[in-house]
């Protein structure tokens, strides 16, 4: 799999090596607050204007779908992303720290069944 910024980047391996596991990208985390801090405010803006019984100007409709076509394909292209690098090194990621030999000291939790569940950590109680 090659490189790119969404999914499959420095950051990805860095916080999978470290943390033993996949963990949220900062860069991820950034948006969506930075997603937080636009629609907060518009979503008090439009507030208020429907309690006042105003109209909402025209550029209103095309900046909240625009948010929401974002965030949508953000969402779906990072996690897609991750499923693919996951698919790829699953594996070796596993087998390396069975042996002892790779960075990943808590890979056991990992959960290997399952497409959708790939960074879920297991419950320690449960056997599989």
């Amino acid at each position: 799999m090659r490189y790119n910024l969404i999914g499959h980047n420095c950051e990805i391996i860095a916080n999978m090596c470290a943390s033993g596991s996949w963990s949220e990208s900062y860069q991820t985390r950034r948006f969506f607050t930075v997603r937080a801090a636009i629609d907060i405010p518009l979503m008090f803006y439009i507030a208020i204007r429907s309690r006042r019984n105003l109209p909402l100007p025209g550029w209103v409709a095309p900046v909240v779908l625009l948010g929401v076509a974002a965030s949508v394909a953000v969402k779906t292209t990072y996690d897609d992303q991750i499923r693919r690098l996951w698919k790829e090194i699953r594996d070796d990621w596993l087998e390396r720290a069975a042996a002892g030999r790779g960075p990943p000291q808590r890979a056991d939790h990992l959960k290997r069944e399952g497409s959708g569940d790939f960074y879920r950590r297991r419950d320690p109680g449960v056997r599989s």
